[in-house]
């Protein structure tokens, strides 16, 4: 998700006094290449190509509620990452 649409989100949950937190795919060209341009059609990889390269912007640093998962890791890899990211973000009550 981009980073207008992430700040779109955390505008109206914060004014709802709930905090988000983004997790965020981290994936390279190179493997989103290999992934998508298999599609038979090609004008459509190369369309697919486009709009996902835009999506595939790492989270500004400012961006404190994201929790950013490498996208070669195993399923249990990223659900660790992710519970692990949340804990550090959520107090301890």
């Amino acid at each position: 998700m981009r980073l207008p649409t992430r700040q779109a989100i955390r505008d109206v949950m914060l004014a709802n006094s709930v905090k988000p937190i983004f997790v965020v795919l981290d994936i390279t060209e190179e493997t989103l290449s290999g992934r998508t341009l298999g599609a038979e059609e090609p004008k459509l990889a190369r369309r697919i190509m486009g709009e996902k390269l835009a999506d595939i912007q790492k989270p500004m640093v400012e961006e404190k509620d994201v929790v950013l998962v490498n996208s070669m890791y195993d399923v249990d890899q990223v659900f660790t990452l992710i519970m692990e990211g949340i804990q550090k973000q959520v107090p301890k009550v």
